[in-house]
């Protein structure tokens, strides 16, 4: 358990590194590009880009498949079975690419130039958009099991120099847009980021061919592993699904209903979303190997030791940037941005309120998953899932304002979660009590404890700068003291301080004093 905690955190540390770069780089270039396309163009490249997005559903299903498959095998110290998995995932997203290729290029070819809320004059460079996003595609499916065998070896240095150098040519590329003469800086723009895409999807094939045995070009299937792999995905398909039309079905219906300047507004509040929610996928990316090796292993046991803390932490990562963000909300966006399209306010709020209920489930959907049985669990959650595009639809409908889908999709996320601690009780018979006083009784209250000063702070400060500063300083303290005093056991406590902090000298004596 100590080996599996130390690598957990040496790539943890590895992908924060990863992260804090890029997400410098993505507030910079979104505050460029946007004055660069402006409002309508920025709203524009991204409804369609969702459009496209929308035929990704196959794709994600089978590589969350992939992930399953090579960490259950690696767990089992099978070399051979590897090999065969891979070179089956593989066999099987060429197939997917194909599919997809010819679904965007018929049905999503028509939604695009007949359904969509899009300029006349602005047809033209949304086809454009279009067809790059649908090659942009392309090359990240077919680069989806060389990223799995990555992840799988947990080499995650990989991830986070590649991304670094995928954060610079996108500054550089923005920049050139910013100053480019061009007609048309949204073509530009768009095909500049297919050329980066294919780059860096051939920088992860060649990274994995040269390290891993089992990344050979060799495209055969083992008839076990297919039925295997396309039995798990084929309900996890029904998952995936119900999350698309929650994503970009949501974007879509604000587009016929209010047009490009809203979708704007959501791509922002999204963005910064990203943002934070960024920090806890790259500790998901460390600890996901070991929740599923610790069930190949039969380790039970251990295996629910980390999807409490895993969820616990996943929740304070978040509640770390989110906090500051949901009090000072409109300070740091005008920050941020020159000019806030209208809503995205209120959009960043309920998405990263949302964003915090959805940390809780990320160990949840990897336990799950990692047993194999789900049929029922992907039945149930989806047919939940899949009501949020019709209720959505109704509410607009009926003249509510374009955040009520956002409402939706939070009231979801509640039940979902719930939903998700029963399956898991029945199928590795987790103490689904134990969490709840656990884990979400000390997130509820880690959250309400941490924004009492903060809150009182920001209500009695005057508007500027540097009480911004000072009230966002404060409430990332509170939420660090409120999360060591609140939400770890003394056992967590002195696991958390051994493994990420411990070899600062100053802090041993803290270690010692929780002994």
């Amino acid at each position: 358990m100590e080996a599996h905690n130390k690598t957990i955190a040496k790539n943890t540390l590895f992908l924060y590194f990863r992260m804090i770069f890029k997400l410098l780089i993505s507030l910079i270039t979104s505050r460029i590009i946007l004055d660069a396309l402006g409002f309508s163009d920025y709203g524009l490249y991204n409804v369609v880009g969702g459009t496209v997005a929308m035929f990704a559903f196959l794709n994600n299903s089978m590589a969350s498949a992939t992930q399953r498959f090579l960490n259950y095998e690696m767990g089992k110290g099978q070399s051979n079975a590897l090999k065969t998995v891979f070179s089956t995932s593989l066999f099987l997203h060429i197939i997917i690419a194909f599919v997809v290729l010819a679904l965007s290029e018929t049905i999503g070819l028509w939604f695009v130039n007949h359904k969509l809320q899009i300029d006349a004059d602005r047809l033209h460079a949304a086809n454009w958009v279009f067809q790059f996003s649908i090659l942009t595609l392309i090359f990240q499916i077919i680069a989806i099991p060389y990223n799995a065998s990555i992840i799988a070896h947990e080499k995650m240095s990989a991830f986070a120099y590649i991304s670094i150098f995928e954060a610079l040519m996108t500054l550089l590329i923005v920049l050139g847009i910013n100053n480019s003469q061009h007609t048309d800086r949204l073509i530009l723009y768009s095909g500049l980021l297919l050329v980066l895409s294919i780059t860096v999807s051939l920088i992860f094939l060649v990274y994995a061919k040269r390290k891993f045995a089992e990344c050979s070009l060799k495209i055969c299937y083992s008839k076990i592993y297919f039925k295997e792999m396309l039995s798990y995905s084929g309900w996890n398909t029904l998952s995936v699904f119900s999350v698309m039309l929650k994503k970009q079905g949501i974007d879509i219906l604000l587009n016929l209903f209010f047009g490009t300047v809203v979708n704007a507004a959501r791509a922002l509040a999204t963005k910064l979303n990203n943002v934070v929610t960024g920090f806890v996928l790259n500790f998901m990316q460390a600890m996901n190997p070991q929740i599923v090796k610790n069930f190949a292993k039969g380790e039970l046991s251990e295996m629910k030791k980390l999807i409490m803390f895993g969820s616990k932490f996943s929740f304070f990562l978040i509640l770390t940037f989110a906090l500051p963000i949901l009090i000072e909300t409109e300070p740091i966006l005008s920050l941020w941005l020159k000019e806030v399209p209208e809503y995205t306010t209120i959009f960043t709020r309920l998405v990263i309120i949302t964003a915090l209920i959805d940390s809780l489930n990320n160990t949840l959907w990897t336990a799950q998953s990692a047993t194999g049985k789900v049929k029922a669990y992907h039945i149930t959650l989806s047919s939940i899932g899949l009501v949020n595009l019709p209720i959505s639809y109704l509410l607009l409908k009926l003249g509510y304002p374009p955040y009520m889908p956002l409402i939706v999709t939070l009231v979801q996320s509640i039940v979902l979660t719930y939903v998700r601690l029963k399956f898991l009780k029945k199928s590795i018979k987790l103490d689904v009590s134990e969490f709840f006083y656990n884990v979400i009784l000390r997130a509820f209250f880690i959250s309400v404890t941490a924004s009492i000063l903060p809150i009182l702070l920001h209500l009695y400060l005057n508007p500027n700068l540097l009480n911004t500063f000072i009230v966002c300083c404060l409430a990332v303290l509170c939420v660090s003291i409120s999360f060591f005093s609140i939400g770890l056991k003394r056992n967590e406590k002195k696991k958390v301080l051994e493994l990420f902090v411990n070899k600062i000298p100053i802090l041993k004596h803290v270690t010692k004093y929780l002994s």
